[in-house]
């Protein structure tokens, strides 16, 4: 079970990287990359557990640790009482340490500048701006939608200056599809399943990949409150253009993506019914292979706990 477990989590991480997801709905995109990202997540934490738990008891283990020390270096003067056992015992907790540490630092990180981030916008803040926005200070192109758990749209004093009506008014609608479409609980959990795959080749191209759906979805937002796409192109360009933009907001231009991005508002909905079908059933297939992990990795949890607690303690050099 756990090697069909395995090769199922291996096929729904690469999967997805050979699908043009660009062709299929922003939100079916979504599901599909969050889902790998979450098949990496657990694989890590099944990966640990397997570590933590069941790799002491194997046959392979105790080749490796039945020494001591004093057997392997008896030309050493005195007695030194260390053995593989305790070594092991040692290296053991080490990826379990590694992934609650890499896990901890990131919330630890977001917290801050969540924090950080709240107390700049009550201190600078200007008023109410269009739509709903906020205006803050500052010469650059900043519009944005900022803060967690209760985020603002953010409109910079020099965007009025550089956006017309058209270009600022979709503009302020795709930051309001992040608020409305809850693209920062998404976010957090990117964030978290980042942290505990992290040690995975390939985790940070899938995050990147899933916040360029995310702005997609954003982008498709404005359009159905209808926006014109070429204003919010326009937009998007500029932030992506202007110089001074305050970088702890989640801006319009989202990142790296702004060519493809642009190229797909331009082309029209990108309605192709085979692909469509083809990417709902890998979402799936996905969800499913998510929630098979899920159990997997609290079946091992309870199991290796009980196995812990009834496990002899490990044997000590012996003078």
């Amino acid at each position: 079970m756990m090697w069909v477990l395995t090769g199922a989590a291996v096929m729904g991480v690469m999967l997805p990287g050979y699908l043009r997801l660009e062709r299929v709905e922003p939100a079916l995109a979504i599901a599909i990359c969050l889902s790998t990202l979450l098949i990496r997540a657990l694989s890590a934490i099944l990966a640990v557990l397997v570590v933590f738990f069941y790799l002491p008891g194997t046959t392979v283990y105790e080749m490796i640790t039945q020494w001591c020390w004093h057997t392997v270096m008896p030309a050493l003067p005195g007695h030194v009482s260390f053995s593989g056992h305790q070594l092991g015992d040692f290296a053991i907790p080490l990826p379990l340490i590694a992934v609650a540490v890499s896990v901890i630092s990131m919330i630890a990180g977001l917290a801050s500048v969540a924090y950080r981030l709240q107390r700049w916008l009550a201190r600078e803040s200007l008023g109410e701006g269009p739509c709903g926005s906020t205006i803050i200070p500052g010469a650059g192109l900043t519009l944005a939608a900022a803060g967690f758990p209760r985020s603002r749209i953010v409109v910079s004093t020099g965007a009025l200056a550089a956006l017309d009506g058209a270009e600022l008014a979709a503009g302020v609608e795709h930051e309001r599809g992040h608020i409305v479409r809850r693209h920062r609980v998404v976010f957090l959990l990117s964030a978290i399943c980042s942290a505990l795959a992290r040690f995975f080749p390939g985790t940070r191209q899938a995050a990147d990949r899933l916040a360029f759906h995310i702005e997609r979805d954003a982008d498709a937002y404005a359009l159905s409150r209808r926006h014109d796409r070429l204003a919010l192109a326009g937009a998007i360009c500029k932030a992506a253009l202007a110089p001074g933009e305050n970088a702890t907001a989640m801006s319009l231009h989202g990142g790296g993506t702004v060519a493809a991005r642009v190229a797909l508002l331009l082309e029209g909905p990108p309605a192709a019914p085979a692909r469509r079908c083809v990417a709902r059933g890998t979402a799936v297939a996905l969800v499913g292979l998510v929630l098979a992990l899920s159990v997997s990795v609290s079946i091992a949890a309870a199991d290796g706990a009980r196995q812990l607690n009834s496990a002899p303690g490990s044997p000590h050099c012996q003078s």
